[in-house]
């Protein structure tokens, strides 16, 4: 959810089947500030660049999205930031970029590698975002991320296996 200018910004994400994880694409919805709780002024950004009233003509923007992800505004680069996990569960973090909380979105970006994984087949990866209130300039984000395990044991023996991560990425 973003704050941005007379309205708010609603992110979420249409999935398909897929291999191997379920083919996610972001959608977006907006709705004027104060008028967020009825959602009959709820608006849906439609495959032909237009807000519609109807969910169902949701259009789904970019692929690749997790089913966590955050949308910022990064002031020294005058843009939209889009943080997302690469494809829900991955050693990639990836980052899209526009003009507009709405888009168009740029080609994914890959903020940061993960180096748990590499570590260990059984630790995964996911739940990227970013956290601009954390960031020391405009410059920069702040992502946080998850790591887990597809095996319980690790995760019972590792206290330091399932928390938060949270990285400092500069922007150019």
């Amino acid at each position: 959810v973003l704050a941005a200018g007379e309205h708010v910004y609603v992110y979420g994400f249409e999935e398909r089947p897929g291999k191997p994880f379920p083919a996610r694409r972001l959608v977006v919805a907006r709705a004027p500030v104060k008028q967020l709780a009825d959602f009959d002024t709820w608006r849906f950004l439609g495959a032909n660049g237009e807000w519609t009233a109807d969910p169902k003509d949701a259009a789904g923007l970019v692929g690749g999205v997790g089913t966590e992800m955050s949308v910022s505004y990064v002031p020294g680069l005058k843009r939209y930031a889009l943080v997302t996990t690469e494809n829900g569960l991955s050693d990639r973090i990836v980052g899209r970029f526009a003009a507009a909380p709405e888009g168009p979105w740029s080609e994914p970006v890959v903020l940061y590698t993960c180096p748990e994984m590499k570590r260990d087949e059984r630790v995964f990866t996911y739940a990227a975002k970013a956290h601009p209130h954390l960031a020391a300039n405009g410059n920069e984000l702040v992502v946080s991320y998850v790591v887990n395990s597809f095996d319980l044991a690790p995760v019972l023996n590792d206290a330091g296996l399932y928390r938060p991560r949270f990285v400092r990425v500069g922007l150019k």
